[in-house]
């Protein structure tokens, strides 16, 4: 009988805990019952310590074979599946995670804001608005506030738009600049991880 195994990238198990086929892949079969059994098989993997653990694709099929002989297991997805492994799953945002999510916050808007003020002098936009509220109006003004209230909004709802978000509100369905970065990093990361993980097995 033919089984299809796709494994998942990633995984996070809580320390001490059980890992089964069905936290680590997918699987498809003709048979239901036998599919049952086949998720609820326990990998060999070691979760008493906390940490980043790899798993081979290949040694999971080995412990698979010697269990049913008599299934042809096809493998699909990734060669090797990471598991984090941690001391307790996270439910909600604590006091102290909070705090480092406002601190974190400051320092990002603080130095979008320096990043922002320094452009503007480089290019000496407060000049700039002068010159275009003298070609538009005719008139000499220090503080063309017509003009530059304004053009402060727009980079702020420019801002909006751009990151695809008003606060849980998505406003197109595509992600946003900041959520591509983020999944080219996750998927950066894994697979450094796998990698490093098989070169220290080869050695």
């Amino acid at each position: 009988m033919l089984v299809y195994i796709h494994y998942k990238e990633r995984i996070t198990v809580v320390k001490n805990q059980t890992v089964y086929l069905e936290d680590i892949a997918d699987i498809v079969m003709a048979e239901s019952k036998k599919k049952e059994e086949l998720l609820k098989f326990p990998i060999e993997i070691n979760t008493s310590t906390s940490g980043i653990k790899i798993i081979s694709a290949l040694d999971i099929i080995q412990q698979l074979i010697v269990e049913y002989p008599d299934l042809h297991f096809d493998l699909l997805g990734k060669d090797g599946i990471i598991v984090e492994v941690v001391s307790k799953k996270i439910k909600g945002l604590k006091g102290r995670h909070i705090i480092a999510l406002v601190v974190a916050w400051l320092i990002i808007f603080i130095g979008s804001g320096l990043a922002i003020m320094s452009f503007h002098a480089d290019v000496s936009m407060p000049l700039v608005h002068r010159q275009i509220f003298h070609l538009l109006t005719g008139e000499n003004e220090p503080h063309p506030l017509l003009l530059q209230i304004p053009y402060s909004l727009g980079i702020g709802l420019g801002m909006v738009i751009f990151f695809n978000h008003i606060g849980k509100i998505k406003k197109r369905q595509e992600p946003s600049p900041l959520e591509v970065e983020m999944f080219l990093y996750n998927q950066n990361v894994n697979k450094y991880l796998t990698k490093e993980a098989s070169t220290k097995k080869d050695d």
